[in-house]
């Protein structure tokens, strides 16, 4: 395991605890990353810093909801089908 992918890690494990939500892998390094910046001294106590953490949850939603497998309204094998369906012809 690298030393980004341990820290990434780490820096979910502090974001599910400080903030009960769980994220992602991509903004776990974002905030990994921050966690460095912090430790190195390049952040100081009274700059503003914004972290969009996106795409989190997932873990709370599937215990708080029943995933349901959607049917698709149609099917498409070849690109022409797909042109006529949107075209409205089919």
């Amino acid at each position: 395991m690298t030393a980004w992918v341990a820290e990434a890690e780490q820096a979910k494990r502090l974001l599910e605890e400080s903030e009960e939500i769980d994220i992602l892998n991509a903004p776990a390094v974002a905030v990994a990353a921050l966690c460095q910046a912090v430790k190195d001294g390049k952040v100081q106590p009274e700059d503003n810093i914004l972290l969009n953490i996106t795409g989190g949850g997932l873990a709370r939603m599937k215990e708080d909801h029943e995933l349901q497998a959607l049917r698709p309204q149609a099917t498409v094998s070849r690109w022409e089908e797909a042109a006529e369906l949107l075209e409205g012809k089919r």
